[in-house]
């Protein structure tokens, strides 16, 4: 399961005038554990968990998944981040409202555009708690300080009780195997066999649904959907053996599977369908060993199927 979560946490990692914060007025973020002092100009996001200021396209974004953060730290090397296309400038360990964490200052260009990302990595020995602060490099210094102010004052709650689904502005229905793990809070819907929290091996089967947090401009939905699945990390060896067009939740999709190897060695399919609006994109990506792949191929078509946005 550490791979899994690593792999999970590197992939919404890639798939986020001077103002002052409002002094100890603290917001609950739907969705997660954690409460931010919102810096003036800043909203809460009603399609993603955090918070934004639409005219400088500036966002925090926050997640919340299964594991130990001191590990999940440990993972974020310059080369991890690298393949997911995100240049680490450097990183300092600091003391915040959440305990000891550690802040990365990278750097990711998208769509042509240079962005400048802070991420805050907090939690305990079984919850890694990550804050992403994104904005254009234009505003990037202007921004920073309130940035670090807003990452390092923030509260986490573990023991506070919410719906790890709100705040995604997406949903889908489970299937007859695979059940959502309460674990992906803020940011995707994790499936698993019977919902369980941790897998035995890489090909346990699984299901991420997420929404792209930026706007992204998609001319070819195959070429991209195919660039997509090849930046997925914790597989190599992949080869597409079905392609096809489809409509999913009244958008443009395209949907993928592929033989790969996970881990170094084992066998696996991947399936990948993702819709485009015209602005986001919607990832449905399920991996199981190829041994499970006819009882579950169809499974990961039904999520797809089921998914709903809502408005």
């Amino acid at each position: 399961m550490k791979s899994l979560r690593i792999a999970i946490v590197l992939a919404l990692v890639a798939l986020f005038a001077r103002t002052a914060a409002h002094a100890e007025s603290y917001t609950a973020i739907p969705g997660t554990r954690v409460s931010l002092v919102l810096p003036e100009k800043f909203e809460v996001a009603s399609e993603f968990a955090g918070i934004g200021w639409r005219d400088a396209g500036a966002t925090i974004h926050i997640v919340e998944v299964p594991g130990s953060a001191e590990q999940t730290k440990a993972s974020f090397t310059k080369s991890t981040l690298a393949g997911k296309g995100i240049a680490l400038l450097r990183f300092e360990d600091v003391e915040s409202a959440m305990g000891p964490a550690r802040l990365f200052h990278v750097s990711q260009v998208a769509q042509g555009m240079e962005f400048r990302k802070w991420l805050l990595l907090a939690g305990s020995a079984d919850t890694t708690v990550m804050l992403t602060a994104t904005a254009p490099s234009t505003v990037a210094e202007e921004l920073e300080p309130i940035f670090r102010r807003c990452l390092l004052a923030a509260r986490w709650e573990p023991q506070r009780v919410v719906d790890p689904l709100a705040g995604l502005g997406f949903a889908v229905s489970e299937s007859a195997d695979l059940k959502v793990a309460s674990s992906m809070m803020g940011a995707a819907i994790l499936l698993t066999k019977d919902g369980v929290k941790t897998t035995a091996s890489p090909g346990d089967p699984f299901v991420i649904v997420g929404r792209s947090t930026a706007e992204v401009a998609i001319s070819d939905l195959a070429a991209y959907s195919k660039k997509r699945l090849t930046g997925t990390i914790q597989i190599a060896d992949i080869k597409v053996e079905q392609e096809s067009e489809h409509v999913i939740a009244g958008m443009p999709g395209y949907e993928l599977v592929a033989s790969a190897t996970a881990e170094g060695s084992t066998p696996v399919v991947v399936y990948q369908a993702l819709a485009y609006d015209g602005q986001q994109y919607f990832l449905i990506q399920g991996r199981v060993g190829v041994g499970e792949k006819d009882r579950y191929l169809e499974q990961f078509r039904q999520i797809t199927r089921s998914l709903s946005v809502k408005k």
